[in-house]
């Protein structure tokens, strides 16, 4: 059993090349005349029909994707009757595309769709709607009376495994339903059920060709949090007061962008275009550091700087809320010197870290660390509790 879906065109183009005529056909004839009627009917069997469609969602191609229900596989046993296929028409892909899918592809964008949609429809489906996953899921599935309530989810981890494989970690905020009995006020009380994170592995199979066939091999598995590796150590050195000019600037121009109160203009140089956060993020600010790179602390030696001379730092700043709470937050900023002052050019992306030092287990230059896989190899992937 198969369905067959349609994918959406926004345009067919009909590149049919008009016909030459005998020249009898080209006399001008009554509508209502037989022999016009035929010459007309004969035209219409003989002209070529080429109609050329093309799809230009672009990268919508996750977010639109058609679904369909792949037919009971009985000889490939249990896992084989709950893969779906997932197709949706895709554009040309270039030659490197086709060397591999890799993170960030629409490969990959496709299967962590397919993962998300398979975790939450799996999560919010109670026993008695069993029949719904029919087109996620046509194997056996065990399910709760009572659903539980899912308020988001996302790609937490993707890994493509080998060619066309890919094993997705789901994160998903659930709800679960309140134990029997309900939640009640006063002693012994059942608490109500709070909102967690929890995580899901799915593998997923993705089949490149004229459209893309995401599968899903299994159901959701609950799996620990992806690992979290060590915090790096970013590259600045102590701050200088607030006194300095750095800091005044610093200050100056946060206090612009982020509460409204003052011009952002003067603080900027020539040709940056930073424009105030809107609504305000804070009422009121501290700027509790301004760390300089230490790569330019040099910059800083002379009292006043040298124009066209650049500093980077990290400050460190308090925002305060209409209720007076306050809430710390991190930002990057590139300076320039400009007659004499100290001008904001950018607001970086990154702050800067520590280059780690080379360790025992760094890859030689000239070949793969032991243990690993070769080049264009997948890696097995690792298994709870390895």
């Amino acid at each position: 059993m198969s369905t067959f879906v349609l994918p959406p065109f926004d345009e067919v183009v009909d590149d049919r090349a008009p016909q030459p005529q005998p020249e009898r056909d080209r006399r001008p004839a009554r509508p209502w005349s037989k022999s016009s009627h035929r010459a007309r009917r004969h035209r219409r069997a003989q002209a070529p029909v080429r109609a050329q469609a093309r799809w230009t969602g672009g990268s919508a191609l996750a977010a639109r994707a058609t679904t369909g229900l792949v037919g009971v596989a009985l000889l490939a046993g249990p896992a084989a009757l709950g893969l779906v296929a997932y197709s949706a028409s895709r554009p040309a892909v270039s030659a490197a595309a086709e060397a591999g899918p890799q993170e960030g592809s629409p490969d990959a964008l496709v299967a962590g769709q397919r993962a998300q949609q398979w975790v939450r429809a799996w999560l919010t489906t109670p026993s008695s709607q069993e029949e719904a996953l029919g087109e996620l899921w046509i194997g056996r599935v065990q399910l709760p009376a009572v659903a539980s309530q899912v308020q988001e989810t996302t790609v937490a981890d993707l890994t493509q495994v080998a060619s066309g494989q890919w094993s997705v970690t789901v994160a998903a905020v659930v709800t679960d339903p309140a134990p029997a009995g309900g939640a009640g006020e006063g002693e012994g009380a059942v608490p109500a059920a709070q909102p967690v994170t929890r995580f899901f592995q799915v593998p997923v199979a993705v089949e490149r060709g004229d459209a893309t066939v995401a599968t899903v091999l299994a159901l959701p598995a609950p799996v620990p949090a992806p690992a979290s590796g060590t915090a790096p150590t970013v590259s600045y050195a102590d701050t200088v007061g607030a006194d300095a000019p750095v800091s005044q600037v610093v200050t100056s121009f946060l206090t612009a962008m982020l509460t409204g109160q003052g011009d952002l203009e003067p603080y900027l140089s020539p040709g940056t275009a930073l424009v105030p956060v809107e609504p305000p993020a804070a009422t009121s600010l501290a700027v509790r550091s301004v760390g300089p790179a230490i790569a330019d602390q040099p910059v800083l030696e002379p009292e006043v700087p040298q124009d066209g001379a650049r500093l980077r730092v990290l400050a460190q700043v308090d925002l305060v809320d209409a209720n007076g709470g306050e809430r710390a937050s991190t930002y990057p900023l590139t300076l320039t010197a400009r007659d004499g002052r100290w001008e904001i050019t950018s607001l970086d992306a990154l702050p800067l870290l520590r280059t780690p030092a080379p360790s025992a287990t760094t890859a030689p230059a000239n070949g793969p660390a032991p243990g690993s896989s070769p080049a264009g190899t997948p890696s097995a992937p690792a298994t709870a509790g390895s």
